[in-house]
């Protein structure tokens, strides 16, 4: 029961006070970072479960009737494919935050950066089951980023925010690039 509230007190925490709590895990280990974002994976699982459940069955279910057995497998698979991609996910951009905060000076270590970025995740991924709220989330968990890696890789504001810009906007024009292109 303290490991849930610890939890949600961290959710609570990281949206309302993102620099005194990235200040508190900052001796902590990864293995708690890491279960704080499989709890944040779960939740998210739960919830597009009960929403794919519903949604499944009040609009999708009429085009499998031929295959009922397709429903009854892939809402499963869902409640799989989430905390898998989520640890990929978080595997290639904790990877990639962390060379460009390399570059600039970052020396705190892969530790640090991957903590920072379970923590900024938690907006980002307690929002996916409401698209509206996609924006909105997306730069507030950019904003828990750059905070963490200027808390936890104790650089300088300007140096965190082009850490954590610089890629993004690689992954943007590259993007962009291969619109035109293709």
């Amino acid at each position: 029961m303290k490991k849930i509230k610890k939890i949600l007190w961290r959710i609570w925490a990281i949206l309302r006070q993102p620099s005194k709590t990235y200040q508190k895990v900052y001796n902590e280990g990864l293995g708690e970072s890491m279960l704080y974002f499989l709890t944040i994976l779960a939740i998210l699982a739960v919830v597009m479960l009960a929403l794919g459940t519903v949604f499944l069955s009040l609009f999708i279910s009429r085009y499998f009737e031929d295959f009922p057995l397709i429903k009854w497998v892939s809402l499963p698979s869902l409640a799989i494919f989430i905390p898998v991609s989520g640890f990929v996910l978080l595997a290639i951009s904790g990877l990639t935050l962390h060379l460009f905060v390399r570059l600039l000076g970052g020396k705190q270590g892969l530790r640090q950066t991957f903590k920072a970025c379970t923590y900024a995740s938690t907006p980002f991924m307690l929002s996916l089951w409401f698209p509206p709220l996609f924006v909105v989330t997306v730069v507030w968990s950019l904003i828990l980023t750059w905070i963490g890696i200027r808390e936890l890789q104790k650089m300088t504001t300007a140096k965190a925010i082009m850490s954590v810009l610089l890629p993004n906007i690689l992954i943007i024009t590259a993007a962009y690039i291969m619109k035109i292109l293709l």
